[in-house]
């Protein structure tokens, strides 16, 4: 032993409330460092967690990226196919419209002709009559002439 360390024994005999006081110091001082070295284990724990959900979010991310270029496309795709369908479908309404108008005209002239054959057949009609009266009195004056005829080779005979 040296004389310094017996100097502090005896100090220590004499003052022990301030080796006490050292001691709990000491103490605390441990406590704060098993505290730190808990925090620190936690936080190296926590740096693993957070590395481990960094590659989670970096690999859904990517799986994100893929999946929304992959819809996109499709959406693209459909939307094409969309686009198509609706110049097909303007272009078959187009024709729908012209057939309809041509439908319309072709009915309106057989509307016309109808109209025109009404006309026809009443004018062919009232001359049917005429012509019956007509020959009505034709053949009466034919039996009146051959009457006469009759009454001329009675007298000329």
């Amino acid at each position: 032993m040296n004389i310094q360390d017996i100097a502090d024994f005896i100090d220590l005999v004499k003052n022990p409330a301030k080796y006490e006081k050292v001691l709990q110091n000491l103490k605390d001082e441990q406590a704060r460092l098993n505290a730190v070295i808990a925090t620190v284990g936690k936080v190296s724990e926590i740096e693993k967690i957070r590395k481990e959900l960094d590659t989670k979010v970096a690999s859904q991310d990517s799986e994100y990226k893929t999946q929304k270029e992959s819809l996109e496309a499709t959406y693209v795709s459909k939307i094409a196919k969309v686009e198509k369908l609706q110049i097909k479908l303007e272009a078959d309404v187009k024709k729908v419209v012209d057939m309809e108008t041509a439908a319309a005209s072709k009915e309106q002239a057989a509307k016309d002709l109808a109209a025109s054959f009404n006309g026809r057949e009443k004018a062919i009609t009232a001359k049917e009559k005429e012509l019956q009266e007509r020959q009505t009195y034709l053949d009466s004056l034919v039996a009146e002439y051959v009457e006469k005829v009759e009454k001329l080779r009675a007298v000329m005979v």
